[in-house]
């Protein structure tokens, strides 16, 4: 979505948003990823799988975010489409990764 937000702006075209603009999702940099991998390797033995995520935003809140980035005024387009498949909010629960991390951090 990120992606594709940024290069319709490139493009100077506006983002184009579904349902009202305030679904949110969890936008997760893949570097955090990577450092959750690497601090669960560490551990002997293996976690169990966590979830990684850094808190949710609203899709237009995101769309926004990057239009300042990108250094343009083109406001998101917030179409009142409502995908058939869609779901209104999507994060993940992070408490395991969260007690993870103070156990390590005492460690």
């Amino acid at each position: 979505m990120c992606a594709i937000f940024s290069a319709r702006l490139r493009n100077g075209q506006r983002p184009s948003i579904f349902e009202d603009g305030r679904q949110t999702r969890d936008f997760v940099h893949v570097a955090d990823i990577v450092q959750a991998n690497l601090l669960a390797m560490e551990r002997r033995p293996a976690p169990a799988r966590r979830h990684v995520g850094t808190g949710a935003d609203s899709v237009a809140e995101i769309a926004r975010l990057l239009r300042h980035r990108d250094g343009t005024t083109l406001e998101p387009e917030i179409n009142g489409q409502f995908p058939r498949s869609d779901i209104r909010h999507c994060a993940p629960n992070i408490a395991r990764a969260r007690a993870f991390a103070r156990l390590r951090a005492t460690a």
